[in-house]
């Protein structure tokens, strides 16, 4: 999620600075994780931006032998700038609020964005109005929303603030965590077994600014990002190399000044607050936005197990 988006600055002033983060390259490089029957090759570099495919998310094979999971674990986590944890449940468009945020972040801090990994564990970056924008991560046991300290150091390879989201390797169920950057349209990924260790993936291509990420059991990455001052786009994003695989435009979307994003049920589930909350339902077969619901809150950040549908 993010929080006065580049299209805004100049033309308002936004109060608060906020799904859910090198060597910078556009090359496309095959995806050996994703090698497959369902693999197809990221083979679009090349393509201007108006040249793009539309977003295909169909439905593929995902490894679920390792999801023990409930239906509560499988639900969207989302998480607001006023520090609520709540479950968001998309057949009955319903919230449940499981607790306020307790994170040991310096005062000023609130969430800025949130990923959910595969067993439905949450980690939280924080971040604050400050101008270096060190974000802080955080873990959170979204049954509880209990909160402990990560060891990752801010601003590694200049990520100050990003956008997050799992995704597994091929049809899973490893998985790892990916950061889209606030400040350079990058594409990144941290290694939490490995002292949550930040590196470069590569840039976004075309651009994506701002973007927040999602990703699912079957091995895809999608990104939700602003492509004009009132509309905005949900993507495929190569994993390999940042390239944009395909798109598709929400004309009279608006991310607003708060926002977040989660696919679920082969529906993407927008959190956006042009002029208060809202849930909208892109439906990427039929092309079709509809508000679905709001919130009391601004939402920040959403995050989904790859288990979930």
């Amino acid at each position: 999620m993010g929080r006065v988006g580049s299209w805004l600055v100049g033309t308002a002033l936004v109060t608060s600075t906020l799904f859910a983060c090198g060597a910078r390259t556009g090359l496309l490089v095959p995806d050996p994780e994703d090698a497959g029957p369902d693999a197809r090759p990221d083979h679009h570099d090349a393509q201007s931006e108006d040249a793009l495919p539309t977003l295909d998310a169909s439905k593929r094979d995902a490894y679920k032998v390792d999801c023990p999971l409930g239906e509560d674990a499988k639900s969207i986590f989302v998480v607001t700038e006023t520090d609520e944890l709540l479950s968001f449940y998309p057949p009955t468009v319903a919230f449940k609020k499981i607790g306020i945020l307790h994170c040991p972040a310096p005062a000023g801090y609130h969430p800025f964005s949130m990923a959910v990994d595969r067993h439905a564990t949450a980690y939280v970056l924080y971040g604050s109005g400050d101008t270096v924008n060190n974000g802080l991560l955080f873990k959170v046991n979204t049954t509880d929303a209990s909160c402990e300290a990560t060891t990752y150091a801010p601003r590694q390879d200049e990520y100050g603030k990003f956008g997050m989201g799992f995704a597994t390797r091929g049809i899973g169920p490893e998985e790892d965590l990916y950061v889209a950057s606030y400040s350079g349209s990058l594409l990144g990924k941290i290694d939490l077994a490995n002292g949550y260790k930040l590196t470069t993936v590569g840039m976004f291509k075309p651009m994506a600014d701002e973007a927040e990420l999602t990703g699912t059991g079957d091995g895809r990455l999608y990104a939700f990002y602003d492509t004009s001052p009132v509309d905005t786009a949900v993507a495929e994003v190569s994993k390999t190399s940042g390239a944009i695989l395909g798109q598709d435009i929400l004309t009279g979307t608006t991310k607003g000044s708060a926002w977040a994003f989660a696919t679920w049920g082969g529906f993407f589930w927008l959190f956006t607050n042009p002029a208060g909350q809202k849930v909208v339902r892109w439906d990427p077969e039929n092309k079709t936005a509809v508000v679905v619901g709001g919130y009391s809150a601004p939402i920040v950040g959403a995050g989904v197990s790859t288990c979930a549908p």
